[in-house]
Formats: structure tokens, sequence, C-alpha cells
């Protein structure tokens, strides 16, 4: 212990000066050195079975060449993902982080060569000396590179991520590749037995996630052009946010100007987010090169936007979704691109290069503060009183369900879920998950010893007996010694299903007249006159999606058995004890007084743990009846939003009556809700939207009929508001519609139809 100093309570703790030597390779005599390293894991189905740490190009490029089919790992950024989420195992892998020669940056008459497993931020920082150094003329696309990273994740991913990583992993949406497509950059690519091989950036990408790299090659060197006089190249990236998210359309675009015509002689236009990969759209530089018109000329502009528009359709099913939104980005880009490159170049004529758009400046930190007026000690209203737990929760005392210690003996539950939103279950093979070593029990709907139906209406299962009613559905439940067992456990379960007829969509549920038997009705007056007696009529449908309640502590239990009589202690994170009590309480055959739930606090509910967390803790109780064990159940993100249920997606089809002024004299309205495969509480929310249609709106006469759609998704349960926010908007909606058809605001309409003293609702 001599060699270590005291504690010293009043100092920070640095980070170890060994650790950062050993990181640079720069340990001093005494000290460990890094080696290569060759581990292999004997566990048989292990994620990783081998794994190496090459020190040099030529020892990777030997591991490759053995292991053609090797995972490479720089940063983690992405194979993590794979690893986590996606649960792809790969049997080799090969950590690349530590080789010199692919960090090398070297300056060449006609362009810069990057070592291809430089980290982003040691990107950004080349780029940016580079730029200074090179001047504007010659640095056009080191400098679009540089604009492309600035909103590119954050710190902690730059620090670590690859510019090779990002390259080869070949995403659509990909920030960089747009910039070195359209830069025209060059990649190297390596072999055993010093094979190398020069591919272009436009022809790298073959297909989604598929590029020209060959078994047994690794990418080296990625090579980024000078640019030349006239040229201008440009980055743009248009996402949710503005900082650290991923990209809707990511492009970049660059032209080179012949300063004796104003025409173009070169151009490049790459989009990432329009294609299964980063695409050049051949018929926007055909159009900026040779539609015949000088760079600065609007007509020029047009064709290129028009070709942009025409070559960048997407269909309205495409992955993503927002296909009209992402088409339309494409072509400003693209018209933003014009205006800025003329700007650049001096090339501006008229207004609309005049108003060339600029970068935008980087947002600063946000900021904020709260200010209390002075209140008198005994004064209780208008004081600031702190949240009971807040102190606790901010420094994070305070204790969730997953935060409980474990119970001795404590065993984890992973849910099998269904493949198919409707179908026949024929059979269910667990032979594969309990041959695993630590995997205790796999239940179905057998192993429920009371009752397997709950909810108010009685309609639902907890395990299905015979058919699966949405994607997701739990169709077993696997108990393990840890929860990264019993998850791989579950994934091994086998079940063999017939495929029925599903009904996904609250349209398609009307179309097929597909709901529940319960009608909501709210009428008054006489709608058919009112109507015809309005100066206009006009019909039309409104429609609201679904919205995941989102609360930070997904769905959990711990069931601890108690010894004697089936006492078992429940400790859950839901809104409602009582029902979690009791259903748990059926499920196991025994009376309610046997079975105390607990309920602490809760990381969030917004309703939608009123009834469906009941699920949760009623499996979480299942297991522990099976094993006499402690069961924790602790549902990961994914399965949380695959299997709880949501806020209720709407769908209208209303005519409405009005006067030339404006004033709504009759509203006949159709109201349909998304209720998913049972009831839960979704007839409650429907009253609540069919008594909310009128908002605060005066109707002479109104005819509103609400049902609720059984569809073949998770049941959707409550949320705040309970449906009177959606019955608001689809009016809201509707007047919106109204006004364009009056040619009047809709602030107009609004105002004089609100509601004064003495009127009555439907």
């Amino acid at each position: 212990m001599a060699q270590f100093r005291a504690y010293d309570a009043t100092q920070e703790p640095i980070f170890p000066p060994f650790l950062m030597r050993y990181a640079r390779g720069t340990t001093v005599d005494g000290e460990p050195r890094r080696q290569a390293l060759a581990l292999v894991n004997g566990r048989s189905g292990a994620q990783c079975e081998r794994f190496f740490r090459p020190l040099t190009l030529e020892q990777l490029l030997a591991i490759v060449g053995e292991h053609p089919q090797a995972k490479l790992v720089a940063g983690n950024s992405e194979v993590g993902v794979e690893a986590r989420f996606k649960h792809s195992a790969f049997a080799v892998q090969v950590y690349v982080g530590d080789i010199p020669e692919l960090r090398v940056v070297e300056r060449q008459a006609d362009g810069v060569s990057f070592g291809a497993n430089i980290t982003l931020a040691q990107f950004a920082r080349e780029l940016a000396q580079l730029s200074s150094e090179l001047g504007t003329e010659k640095a056009q696309n080191l400098e679009a590179c540089l604009e492309a990273l600035r909103y590119f994740a954050g710190n902690q991913i730059r620090n670590v991520a690859t510019v090779a990583g990002n390259i080869a992993t070949a995403s659509p949406i990909s920030d960089l590749n747009p910039v070195l497509l359209a830069s025209g950059a060059e990649l190297t690519l390596a072999a055993a037995g010093g094979q190398r091989r020069t591919v272009k950036m436009a022809d790298f990408f073959l297909g989604y996630r598929r590029t020209a790299l060959q078994a047994g090659e690794v990418l080296e060197r990625v090579f980024v052009p000078h640019s030349r006089a006239g040229e201008v190249v440009r980055a743009y990236k248009q996402a949710k946010r503005k900082d650290d998210d991923i990209a809707i359309v990511t492009c970049a675009m660059r032209v080179v100007v012949d300063p004796a015509s104003g025409r173009v002689h070169d151009a490049a236009f790459a989009f990432g987010g329009m294609a299964p990969t980063t695409v050049l759209a051949a018929q926007v530089a055909d159009a900026a090169r040779d539609g015949g018109y000088a760079w600065d000329e609007p007509a020029a502009r047009a064709a290129a936007v028009a070709a942009c528009g025409a070559e960048l359709r997407l269909g309205y099913a495409v992955p993503g979704g927002m296909a009209e939104y992402r088409a339309a980005l494409a072509c400003s880009f693209v018209a933003r691109f014009w205006a800025e490159s003329c700007a650049a170049l001096g090339l501006a004529r008229g207004a609309d290069a005049a108003h060339a758009g600029e970068h935008s400046e980087a947002r600063e930190l946000s900021r904020g503060q709260q200010a209390y007026d002075a209140v008198a000690e005994r004064v209780v209203v208008g004081k600031g009183v702190a949240h009971l737990s807040a102190l606790r929760q901010a420094t994070g005392e305070a204790r969730y369900v997953d935060d409980m210690p474990a119970v001795g003996g404590e065993l984890h539950m992973a849910l099998v879920p269904s493949a198919h939103a409707h179908a026949r279950i024929t059979a269910i093979d667990a032979s594969a998950a309990l041959a695993l070593a630590g995997v205790e029990r796999v239940l179905t709907a057998a192993d429920v010893p009371g009752e397997n139906v709950w909810n108010i209406f009685r309609d639902e299962e907890l395990l299905p007996t015979r058919e699966v009613h949405y994607h997701g559905q739990p169709v077993a439940l696997v108990v393990a010694r840890t929860a990264r067992l019993a998850q791989r456990a579950a994934r091994l379960v086998r079940v063999a299903y017939d495929a029925l007829p599903a009904v996904l969509t609250v349209r398609d549920a009307v179309a097929q007249q597909a709901w529940f038997g319960e009608e909501r009705v709210l009428r008054n007056g006489d709608v058919d006159a009112a109507l015809a007696a309005s100066d206009v009529v006009l019909a039309g449908e409104s429609y609201c999606g679904a919205q995941e309640h989102f609360y930070l502590e997904p769905m959990c239990a711990v069931a601890v058995p108690r010894g004697e009589a089936g006492e078992l202690d429940l400790y859950a994170s839901t809104q409602n004890p009582t029902e979690a009590q009791m259903v748990c309480a059926e499920a196991l055959g025994v009376a309610a007084a046997r079975v105390v739930c607990h309920v602490k606090r809760m990381g969030g509910g917004f309703g939608g743990k009123e009834s469906r967390s009941v699920l949760v803790s009623t499996f979480a109780a299942l297991g522990a009846h099976h094993t006499r064990r402690a069961v924790r159940l602790v549902l990961d993100r994914d399965s949380d939003m695959r299997t709880s249920g949501q806020r209720h997606p709407f769908y209208a089809r209303w005519t409405v009556g009005a006067t030339r002024d404006g004033r709504l004299r009759a509203l006949r309205m159709r109201l349909f809700s998304n209720g998913g495969f049972s009831h839960d509480l979704s007839v409650g929310v429907l009253e609540r939207a069919v008594s909310h249609v009128d908002n605060c709106y005066r109707f002479a006469a109104t005819d509103i009929v609400g049902r609720v759609c059984r569809t073949n998704t998770q049941s959707n349960t409550a949320f705040r508001g309970f449906g009177g926010c959606q019955g608001m908007l689809m009016t809201e909606s509707m007047l919106c519609e109204l006004a364009d058809r009056l040619e009047l605001t809709v602030e107009h309409i609004r105002r004089i139809n609100m509601y004064e003293s003495a009127d009555v609702t439907p």
C-alpha cells in the first residue's frame, strides 16, 4: 500500500496518468505495454466467440484474411446497437482502434488522404486546420465535411466513432457520405498479401447496407480531392431537431462554374434519405450542366429543381414515411444551393440570389431561471413548494422498482412476443430455451392456475390459448437466472402459427365495420333542417394518430412469494395497485388478501400504467408462483412500446353547415377510435371524445355518433386528456378547412362561435 497516496477529501480524484500513457502507447519502464490480443470464449453460443486486438495493419489483414466474416469494431457506436437492439451475434470481432497506420493524415498535391479509422473528433480537428491553411478555394470539400460534422451526433460519439465505420455501415441517411460522394472522394481497400485497390465513392454503395467491400478487405484510406477555382461545395441536413439527431434528408452539392461563360461544366448532387443508399442525382447534375443556361439565371434554378422533383420521387409507403415532405426538402435544398453558390461566386443576378441563405450559427446552450416573489412566511398561496421527493430524485437517491436490491435467489423474466398481428397458435416448442443452463421455466397459458381472462369487459387473455391478436403480444414467459439469459432464451422459443387476416388501421376497420358493440350518441336539434338552411355545407375527414406515453421508467414489477398459502408481495410501477392486486389474485387462484401490492413512486405514467401495467405485474407473479422464488420483470423500451398500448388514434367523417360570415349552424360527425384488440378503457375514452367534439363552440344542431373500432394492434389505453383532446382536434381540423372554404381566418370563425353566458352545450 506504500505506493498509494492517502485519500484527500478536498481534492477531486484525477484520471489515472498511467491509463492515459497506456492509451497513447507511451508507458514507461516497469509499466505494462499495449500488446496484441487474441481472446477465445469457450462458452457455446456466445455472442462473441473470438476477439482480436491487432496493433498493426499487417496483423489486421492477416486476421481478416483468416476470418473473412469478422466484424470490425472501432467505436462500437453501430455494432453496439446491432447487438443490443437487433440481437445480432458476431462470432469473430476485431477491435481496430489501436492501429496507428489507420489514423495517418497525408497531404498530397491534389488532395488529402485520411486514415480511414480516424475518429470523427480527430477528423473535425484535421479538417479545421487544413481548411485554415489551404484557403477557401482549395478547401471547399473539406469545409463541407466539417459543416456536416457540426451536427453529427454528440461529443461522446464523435470521440470514438470513425470515418471508416460511417462509410462501411452504408446508412442511407449518413451525414458524411453525401459530402464524400459529391466531392469525388476515393477509397483505398486493402487485403492480405499487400493487395490494394481504389474504389470511387460513386461505385461503393451497391444497395441497402451493401458495399463494394469484398470478403477479407478492409477500408484503409479515404482520399478527398482539393476543390478548384470556380467551384462551390455545400452540405445540408434537415432533422427533427437541430443538434444530435438522425437526418430526415441530408445532402451535399457541388458545381464548377466557368468564369467566362457563367455555365456549369461539372456538377454533383448527392442525397441521403431519398433512396436505399446515398445516391448521386444524375438528372439534377445534367440539368445544371447541360440545361443551356448560365448558372445564375433563374431558369437554371428552375431546371435543377424540376429535375430534382422528377428524379427523387418517393412512393407513399416508403420506409420512414413523410414522402412528400422529403421530396420537398430535396428540392428546397437545390434551390438554396443555387442561391448560395451564385452569391459565393459573385454571380448574383436578381433578387433571388441576393437573398442567398446563410449557414446557420451554432446554437448556444439553453439557459433559464425562475424568480419567486417574496411571500410572507405564513402565506400559502403563491409560495413555491418543492415536490416531496424533488431532492431525492435530483440526487438519484429516489428508489424505483428496478433500483430495489435483488432478493436472495431472485430470477428474471422475459417475454416471448408474437410474430404475427393475427394468427392461430398451432404449437409452442420451448425445448431449445429450456436446454440452456440457468433457464428455470417457460410458462404458457396452460400454466395459469386461476383465471386467464381480465379487464373490465373480461375480453382479454393474460396469455393467449388459441389465437394472437397483435404483433408483439406475449405468447409465453421465460424465467431464468439473469435478465440477459432470459431474453436470449425467449428468442429460442419456437411458436408455430397459421396466419389469419388482420385489420391494422382505423380506416380499414371502418371499411369492414370491425367495431365493438357499444355506441355513444349525442344529438341536439334538427341537423337535416339546419344543414338545408346553411349558406355553405362542407363535408370532409379528420384524423389523428397514436401517441406513446414514453414514461422514463418502463413497465416493471418484482414479485416475492412469502411462503405460505400463496401469499405474495408485489412491487409494481402502476397507477392502479387495486387492479394489480385483484387480477394477480384471480390469475393465481388465491384470495385478494393474499396479495399485497406496493407502489412507492412511478417514473411517469400519464395513464399508460392505469390498466396495461397489470399484465406485467401478473406475469411476474406467475413466475414467482411456479418457481417459489422472487421474479423481476423489467421491460426494455422496445418491448414496452410494442405491448403497452398508446393514446387512441381517431378518425372522423363530418358534415358542417355555416353561414357565409362563418357562424356554425349544424354538425354531423361520425367519430371512430382505434381501440386495439380489446376493450380496455376505450369506451370511456370515446365518451369523453364525443362530449368534447363541440370544444368551446356553439352549434345550433348536432348529430354525433362514436364507435370503438377493433383492430389487430395492442389495446390502446388511457392517456392524459382521456379522449377529450382527440374530440376537440377533429373539430379544430374541420374549422380550418371551413375557413379555407369561406376565405375567412380560422381565428374569426372561432371567435364568433364561442360559447357565451347562458348557452347550453349539446
